[in-house]
């Protein structure tokens, strides 16, 4: 699916860009109205209806901020959508729109997110100080503690229409529909409660939007199932190798140039593919393979380290040339030889000593075609004749 934050950000000015999107979500947000009307705290089951639909804005945006987010090719592309995100929630804010304020917040704060951009998480160094300031204030102004009392009491203090958020408003009508058919000494709250929570509504109603198709169009794409929490994994992942190959070029490792495809992997498999390569066709001295496989058995790099030796060994060359094959295989045990070489370490080596044997230029001329060199591999997996 493509990055829709990412095309308008290569199309428009960043302010022109938040603006489009801003109006987008404020028409998107305000559509949800359009099935009810002051009636609709009346009844119970209008209450019920109310309440069931209230979420599907919040979790629809949910769903585009997470996938927007992690659908990038690189660190400065999270970044920058997470940023942009973050703009939006503060103008939205700022525009008093809290259901968009709060539906970007939260999803900034789903565990997937916060992984990447919490604090101690991968990227949160990469981000302006200034937005971590803008974002420690929302994270107060919208915390669930004493039943949202800050965002209450900033909504208290506005002398101006405001909207949302409906998460808050689906919280306070279960007393009205729990009061519906009870006698006035068995209410729940007062008349002058039950009066601001009608208030509110009514305030909310009279800002509704027409659900246009471009309303419907918008949310199309994220009302499919997501798998956020797969595409969280990689994105880590990539931001890990991506701080490896800064640690390889602090080394003054020549493979670790920033003209490298090593810089072109998005995952450790991709990498363990591309440095094999490198080692078969003599790319590598051998005071460069020890250097990485130094940094590979580091404990700083225990995350690379247990991904290629599940078994709790020591990664060496065999358990690489091993990963770069076989790496994303259901139920992968990495390489099961300790001392000597087995018949798959020895056509593993073999495959990659003699499949780029032509290739013995600089590594920035290898790794065409992964997927294809992969396939000749498992065809090759016997060990070398004598004769050869």
């Amino acid at each position: 699916m493509k990055n829709e934050i990412l095309e308008l950000l290569d199309v428009e000015d960043i302010w022109i860009a938040l603006q489009k999107e801003s109006d987008n979500l404020d028409i998107s947000s305000k559509a949800f109205f359009s099935k009810f009307n002051e009636d609709s705290l009346n009844t119970k089951q209008a209450i019920e209806d109310f309440q069931r639909d209230s979420a599907y804005f919040y979790n629809t945006i949910g769903k585009k901020v997470c996938f927007t987010i992690l659908n990038v090719k690189n660190s400065a592309e999270s970044v920058s959508v997470y940023s942009f995100w973050l703009m939006l929630a503060k103008q939205a804010f700022k525009d008093k729109n809290f259901e968009v304020s709060l539906s970007i917040i939260s999803a900034l704060n789903s565990p997937e997110i916060s992984e990447i951009f919490g604090e101690g998480g991968l990227a949160h160094s990469l981000l302006e100080a200034s937005l971590l300031t803008d974002k420690v204030k929302l994270d107060r102004i919208f915390s669930f503690e004493r039943n949202f009392k800050a965002l209450r009491d900033h909504r208290n203090s506005l002398e101006t229409p405001f909207y949302g958020p409906l998460l808050l408003l689906a919280k306070d009508i279960e007393y009205l529909r729990v009061n519906i058919g009870r006698p006035p000494e068995n209410k729940l709250l007062t008349p002058d409660t039950v009066e601001k929570i009608k208030s509110d509504f009514k305030m909310f109603l009279e800002q509704t939007q027409d659900c246009s198709t471009e309303a419907i169009a918008y949310f199309e794409p994220y009302n499919q199932p997501q798998d956020i929490a797969s595409a969280s994994a990689k994105l880590q992942e990539l931001l890990r190798l991506q701080q490896f190959l800064q640690k390889l070029q602090e080394k003054d490792c020549k493979g670790a140039e920033k003209e490298s495809p090593f810089n072109n992997c998005k995952t450790l498999k991709e990498f363990c593919f591309e440095v094999s390569v490198c080692i078969g066709n003599l790319s590598f001295t051998p005071l460069m393979r020890n250097q990485l496989i130094e940094l590979l058995n580091h404990s700083e790099q225990l995350y690379f380290k247990e991904k290629i030796c599940p078994n709790g060994g020591k990664v060496c060359m065999k358990d690489i040339r091993e990963y770069a094959l076989h790496g994303d295989e259901f139920g992968y045990v990495g390489s099961q030889s300790i001392l000597l070489p087995n018949q798959k370490d020895i056509a593993n080596k073999k495959f990659f000593k003699y499949v780029y044997r032509d290739r013995v230029a600089p590594s920035s001329m290898i790794f065409h075609n992964q997927s294809q060199a992969e396939n000749a591999a498992r065809t090759a997996e016997t060990p070398p004749s004598h004769n050869q």
